[in-house]
């Protein structure tokens, strides 16, 4: 996992950064420095794969020990934590604490699949990451937006979007059947 890391890290470096709040507006700011790098939690349990189904409709409190659970301040200073925990039977899973500031799921999942491929065997990965936003709105000969959007957001007296605490996130697992998707798919078509 470590030798995979520090080679996705290479393409995937916001990652290792550190998040700051703008003084002027609040916003989150990234600061990468050399030599940052993604905290590895390593972490046990009393208990095989097989006992836990392999994590196919787990307890969710049982799930919630497999993944980081960094505070606001330190999810801050390091927004991406992995957590590695081994079973008895020798199997172990990857858990994530993710900042969205840093990135959103998909983002996410292709770092994963970065770390994966690299740690298969593979010399680069398949998708390189763009950090270039120029790149990622593509080519304009006028900007779509003329100011900020938080100038159309103050037009609500006091509103600041960016100052705004989410408060307790509620974690929830449900179980979806095929059957039930595809119920759920003819009444929307």
């Amino acid at each position: 996992v470590s030798a995979s890391l520090a080679t996705a890290l290479v393409h995937y470096y916001p990652l290792a950064g550190s998040l700051r709040r703008s003084a002027s507006d609040n916003r989150f700011e990234l600061f990468c420095t050399a030599g940052q790098s993604v905290p590895i939690v390593n972490a046990s349990v009393n208990c095989t794969l097989e006992s836990v189904a392999y994590l196919d409709g787990p307890d969710p409190g049982f799930v919630e020990r497999l993944v980081p659970d960094p505070t606001r301040e330190e999810g801050m200073v390091n927004p991406c934590i992995l957590q590695v925990t081994t079973f008895q039977c020798g199997g172990w899973v990857l858990g994530a604490s993710i900042h969205h500031a840093i990135c959103d799921g998909l983002g996410a999942s292709l770092f994963f699949n970065a770390m994966a491929e690299l740690a298969r065997g593979a010399t680069k990965i398949s998708i390189e990451p763009v950090w270039d936003r120029a790149q990622l709105l593509g080519p304009r000969e006028k900007p779509w937006v003329g100011s900020p959007v938080r100038d159309f957001l103050s037009l609500v007296k006091d509103f600041d979007p960016y100052g705004l605490a989410i408060g307790d996130v509620k974690r929830e697992c449900f179980f979806v059947t095929d059957e039930s998707l595809d119920r759920f798919k003819a009444q929307l078509l």
